[in-house]
């Protein structure tokens, strides 16, 4: 964080608050100091600062005069800059901090800029850990759902909302968060100091659930024709149990379209999808192995 002119006195006013550039720049130095000397409460103390004072600097009016748009400018971007830096502060503390203390500065965090890119930029998956470690897990999905709110196509909250709907049996909802999941992946933008391979892998970590969630409820409602189109998407990205899960998942819905349309072929497609199933080791390898004998036995009996 710089500044291109230092040590001006310029006042940013904001309502009938006023907020000495100066005064941001102490905070800052003291922020900076507290970082050094790893004293997280002093951490979150000057990060909260900078954070709201950097914020309402930021929001001050522009002066009508052109002659002070310039400074004006300037000391916006500064107060902007200010308000980034006591984010960013705030979450790497957490990020290195015991459990107490890791989810004591996250919650800070979303309370104090819950629209924070930082957040979005491994925050959440670390706060969410958090919980889990503390006994909390209970409260993810009620966090993430309410976070949606602030940043609603954040990758890492729509999974976890998907993830908890689901477990909740809240099929609709779960869907609906699938489907928005999918959708923005196509428009998620790579994370600072992400490399691209990391990025193309949590891309396609996100497309595997989504069309996942997707095709499994579904499939669990007995709606075969969407079943085999987001199940089919799905094991393009998906591995392990979650892939023994969408090939069974498809040998059945093809199972049944081809019944239901005296398709042979999907029949047999089918039999293929429960006989790739049935190579990997799952809950359903067993009945994978059988739907593909009985799938292939009445296949060969129709015309």
């Amino acid at each position: 964080m710089t500044r291109r002119v230092l040590g001006i006195a310029i006042l940013l006013f904001v309502g009938c608050g006023a907020i000495a550039a100066q005064d941001l720049e102490v905070t800052l130095t003291a922020l900076k100091t507290a970082e050094q000397q790893k004293d997280i409460d002093g951490i979150k103390k000057m990060a909260l600062e900078a954070i709201i004072n950097g914020k309402k600097a930021a929001e001050a009016a522009a002066p009508t005069a052109e002659a002070e748009k310039a400074t004006w400018k300037e000391e916006v971007e500064f107060a902007t800059s200010v308000q980034s830096y006591g984010e960013y502060a705030l979450l790497n503390a957490a990020m290195a901090a015991p459990v107490a203390q890791k989810l004591e500065l996250f919650q800070a965090l979303v309370e104090a800029s819950p629209k924070s890119k930082y957040l979005d930029q491994g925050g959440y998956v670390s706060y969410f850990a958090a919980l889990r470690e503390s006994g909390a897990s209970a409260k993810i999905g009620d966090i993430a759902e309410a976070q949606l709110a602030n940043q609603p196509d954040s990758l890492d909250l729509l999974a976890t909302a998907t993830d908890a709907a689901f477990g909740k049996g809240q099929m609709d909802k779960a869907n609906g968060y699938a489907v928005r999941l999918v959708s923005a992946v196509g428009k998620a933008e790579k994370a600072e100091g992400v490399s691209a391979a990391d990025w193309e892998k949590k891309k396609d970590n996100m497309l595997g659930s989504g069309y996942y969630m997707q095709g499994m409820i579904a499939f669990q409602r007995n709606q075969w024709a969407p079943a085999d189109k987001s199940l089919r998407s799905a094991i393009q990205y998906v591995g392990g149990d979650m892939r023994a899960r969408a090939l069974f998942g498809l040998g059945v819905a093809n199972y049944n379209i081809g019944k239901a349309t005296n398709n042979k072929q999907r029949i047999l497609d089918g039999a293929k999808f429960s006989e790739d199933c049935a190579k990997i080791q799952s809950a359903v390898t067993d009945q994978a192995y059988r739907n593909a004998l009985a799938m292939r036995d009445e296949a060969m009996k129709m015309r």
